[in-house]
């Protein structure tokens, strides 16, 4: 009978072992699909976060650096003095608009970390601080402007030049929303990295 017994208990044993080295088998293969799982779904992150830098890189040589910009900005710096919005030609003011929206987006994606900050600041960082200084008074007339049409002081030009300059092509939509934030990136830009890329800071033109 005691051997009936053991040998009824060594089957069970030998069932209970068989029966916990399969689950053993089987919970490694789920836990390396999961890792396995896991993996992917970080490299896969990983890429996308890779690819929107690229875009986003792609994206800022692109405004920085193409034709019409550049001659914008040479304009800026070479022959533009400001004296007031009515004196400008309307070409004249679609070129510093256009500047002023490209440092606007490219301020944009520095400060939000979309583009390597070393590599915006050692290439475009003290001309858009200088581009900030040039058109400083600029920038204020155009928010008085706009504060101005909010509470119906002046009429809105028809020109489209005045409030829309190029949307399609500078990708700005010039303070139809928030006329107050007219060019806030870019003086959030000027404020926070002027110290860096230019060695000194200054105490006027509210971009300190």
């Amino acid at each position: 009978m005691w051997e009936i017994i053991t040998s009824i208990s060594a089957a069970v044993t030998a069932v209970l072992r068989a029966i916990t080295a399969k689950y053993a088998a089987i919970t490694a293969l789920f836990t390396a699909i999961t890792a396995i799982g896991v993996l992917f779904a970080f490299s896969q992150l990983m890429e996308a976060r890779r690819t929107r830098r690229i875009e986003a890189y792609n994206t800022f040589l692109e405004i920085w650096g193409n034709v019409e910009e550049r001659e914008a900005r040479r304009f800026v710096f070479r022959e533009f003095k400001f004296g007031s919005l009515p004196s400008l030609t309307d070409d004249e003011r679609k070129k510093v608009e256009m500047v002023l929206a490209s440092c606007n987006r490219i301020s944009y994606l520095t400060l939000k970390k979309l583009v390597p900050e070393e590599d915006v600041l050692r290439l475009t960082g003290r001309p858009i601080v200088r581009l900030w200084d040039y058109l400083h008074p600029f920038i204020e007339a155009r928010r008085e402007e706009a504060r101005r049409q909010e509470v119906g002081q002046e009429p809105v030009s028809e020109d489209p030049h005045i409030i829309d300059v190029k949307r399609t092509d500078v990708g700005e939509k010039l303070d139809d929303a928030d006329p107050y934030a007219y060019m806030a990136h870019l003086q959030e830009f000027v404020k926070k990295y002027r110290t860096k890329v230019m060695g000194s800071p200054r105490v006027s033109n509210g971009g300190q």
